[in-house]
């Protein structure tokens, strides 16, 4: 259910989450917000400064977006560099 690296939740879980949530919107015909985040210049990043301050940046970025979302929201990590 979980990536590994950030703690949030990972892309499948996030696809099945969100065609749940659709779903639900559209039985009470309630609008739905989707926000993806995505870290320009991330390869530019991983080349330059190493894996290690790759993972680190998305630690940080999993983290602002954890502290930023209410407790019914779904935060994840969509790929390797974009988050929901």
């Amino acid at each position: 259910l979980l990536d590994s690296l950030t703690e949030l939740y990972n892309s499948r879980t996030f696809i099945k989450e969100l065609k749940d949530e659709l779903k639900r919107a559209q039985r009470y015909k309630r609008p739905v917000s989707l926000c993806m985040v995505g870290v320009d210049g991330f390869d530019d990043i991983a080349r330059q400064y190493g894996p290690l301050t790759a993972d680190a940046v998305l630690k940080v970025l999993a983290n602002v977006v954890r502290s930023s979302v209410r407790d019914v929201d779904i935060p994840a990590r969509y790929s390797s560099d974009q988050f929901a």
